[in-house]
């Protein structure tokens, strides 16, 4: 069984937060702090603010479209 989870970190170098969504949010974490994401690159370091697991990937994925307008 997959988890799936929404996820906020937190950049204070450049007081910004990223949501997003992931099947392993500490493994995405990662992934952001070594400049392996597009829009994350060069922004860091990041830290996780906030993550929530979900029953779904649907779920996950409306979740995280309803942060991303909050």
């Amino acid at each position: 069984m997959t988890n799936h989870y929404v996820y906020i970190i937190y950049s204070a170098s450049h007081d910004v937060y990223y949501k997003g969504y992931s099947t392993d949010y500490t493994m995405r974490l990662e992934q952001h702090n070594q400049g392996k994401t597009t829009y994350t690159k060069n922004k860091g370091p990041w830290k996780l603010v906030y993550a929530e697991e979900l029953d779904s990937k649907k779920e996950a994925l409306i979740k995280e479209k309803i942060l991303k307008i909050l």
